[in-house]
């Protein structure tokens, strides 16, 4: 049921919506590097990763899905930033579950000390792109957006205006049974012109319903069982077109997301 539900909306959307028009772009959506300094593979995969982003033509910059590292720990965030430096274009991260736990506000320690911050917002070609944190409370399973973020989204957001289409960008997706108060940044986001939300968490090509927001979750970097790991590469053109790039072979196209005006 829950397919079927998912095949709809983008059915819906693919016959009903108007196309944004204007430059088309590239970028790459990296995640779940679980880089952790006691394990090599890991870092050979996000190093593979970047050299191979590297090689890309026409690409604006990399969005860093969280679960950067594995175990939250500074040497293996730093290891991150050192291998994430290399990119030859821009790289805007956010953390996720395995990067940090919040314990009562101050779980970000790490990860901000790393990286200055555990959220960002750009614009690119007509486009805003806004990520936030995710990440379980202490002691608990579900994700969960800490409230001086949703603030920082409402004014964020509220600066774009209504009209110009933004893309989301979480750790989780944010939906029931992942983000425990999910409601309260949907609530936000239902307000605004979101094109889609891009996840990472799942370690798998997903395309999911969130509150009637599409929402893209995406492959790890990691191999696993396979001989190299991988990413993703959009483009935004009339479509949000989403492939699959895996180390040393050619990319594949997995799907369109039509983009919508309001």
């Amino acid at each position: 049921m829950k397919l079927l539900r998912q095949t709809t909306l983008l059915l819906l959307l693919l016959i009903s919506s108007a196309a944004i028009a204007g430059k088309p772009f590239r970028f790459v959506f990296l995640t779940d590097t679980h880089i952790d300094t006691s394990n090599p593979p890991s870092i050979e995969d996000a190093e593979r990763a970047v050299a191979d982003i590297n090689q890309l033509d026409s690409v604006g910059f990399v969005l860093v899905g969280g679960d950067v590292s594995d175990k939250g720990d500074v040497p293996s965030l730093r290891k991150a930033k050192e291998i994430f430096d290399k990119l030859k274009v821009p790289y805007y991260p956010v953390g996720g579950n395995h990067d940090f736990r919040w314990k009562h506000g101050d779980g970000e320690t790490n990860f901000n000390m790393v990286f200055g911050d555990n959220k960002f917002e750009f614009k690119y070609n007509g486009f805003r792109f806004v990520g936030f944190s995710t990440a379980p409370e202490e002691h608990k399973n579900e994700g969960h957006v800490l409230e001086h973020n949703i603030e920082w989204l409402k004014v964020t957001l509220k600066k774009s205006g209504h009209k110009k289409p933004v893309f989301i960008i979480t750790h989780y997706p944010l939906q029931k049974g992942d983000v425990d108060n999910y409601k309260k940044a949907m609530e936000v986001l239902s307000k605004y012109n979101v094109q889609a939300i891009l996840n990472g968490h799942y370690h798998r090509n997903l395309f999911l319903n969130c509150s009637g927001i599409p929402s893209v979750v995406m492959r790890s970097a990691l191999r696993g069982d396979k001989q190299n790991g991988g990413y993703t590469l959009l483009e935004v053109a009339d479509s949000l077109n989403v492939y699959e790039k895996r180390i040393g072979k050619p990319q594949q196209l997995w799907i369109q997301v039509p983009l919508t005006k309001k």
